[in-house]
């Protein structure tokens, strides 16, 4: 008796693809890539001012990769001319940052508010402009109410929450006091609560005697004064934190944003920087 044609033919095919398919198994088994091999670097975000972390691993082309993004906002801020075009860079920055997987639980629209900060009040911001503009007027080495893209080499530290170090006038008393209020507002998922950022030290090494080391680092920022950019050496001109005798010179105030290994972005009420020690 016969066999089925179309039964036996299926047969042949089935054993001929099973020969294939064993013949080529160790091919592919050749070109995949042996995780073992591959060396990963610990990435870490941190949401300034919510005390949350968040860490993933990255190969060396994805770290490459994110700090290409960094130079890319701090290149793009450089040359904002409006402030919907400053907050469009940092909101676009924030889409990318979540494809690196950095957000840590955080939507991303969450995270877009927590680094563009005191910026969504457009309204207020366009009617105050003559009272700020006196005061950022003064060198190049200040802007207030602005988008910060910074990243630092060396002697650069966020300091504790604060609310009130802000408080060396009675306009900028209240004008501090408006932002943290709106800031509990438009940050209610999370809520920031704005940090400073010091650049540089000054410590008595004797009764008297004192000696500084600048921060190193590249800041970009758009704010009441426009775009403003610095690199090298420098130091906070707003105040000081830490001891008697050993004190970070504090250079941003009001920061609210994204600490990403040597990166950082974020919304700043001032930022305040010289050349020159104290």
């Amino acid at each position: 008796m016969k066999g089925n044609p179309v039964l036996n033919k299926g047969l042949v095919v089935g054993v001929i693809v099973l020969f294939i398919g064993v013949g080529i198994q160790p091919a592919i088994a050749d070109i995949i890539p042996n995780d073992n091999n591959v060396e990963y670097i610990n990435i870490t975000s941190e949401f300034t001012g919510i005390g949350r972390k968040h860490s993933v691993k990255m190969t060396q082309e994805e770290a490459e990769e994110l700090d290409a993004l960094f130079d890319s906002i701090r290149e793009q801020l450089s040359t904002a001319e409006s402030r919907e075009e400053a907050e469009k860079v940092f909101k676009e920055a924030v889409v990318e940052l979540d494809k690196f997987g950095l957000l840590g639980g955080l939507s991303v629209k969450q995270a877009q508010r927590l680094v563009t900060g005191f910026y969504n009040m457009n309204n207020y911001l366009n009617k105050k402009k003559n009272l700020f503009k006196a005061d950022d007027s003064i060198d190049e080495y200040h802007n207030s109410f602005c988008f910060v893209a910074g990243e630092w080499i060396n002697l650069t530290s966020f300091t504790r929450p604060m609310l009130f170090d802000f408080l060396t006038s009675f306009e900028s008393s209240f004008l501090y006091i408006v932002w943290f209020i709106f800031s509990l507002y438009v940050h209610i998922k999370p809520i920031a609560i704005s940090q400073s950022v010091s650049f540089g030290i000054e410590r008595m090494v004797d009764l008297g005697y004192w000696v500084y080391y600048p921060a190193y680092g590249n800041i970009t920022t758009y704010g009441m004064s426009g775009a403003k950019s610095w690199s090298g050496s420098f130091y906070g001109s707003l105040g000081w934190d830490g001891f008697l005798f050993d004190n970070r010179l504090r250079g941003i105030v009001g920061f609210s944003g994204l600490k990403i290994n040597k990166n950082y972005i974020g919304f700043a009420l001032k930022v305040g920087l010289q050349r020159e020690h104290p």
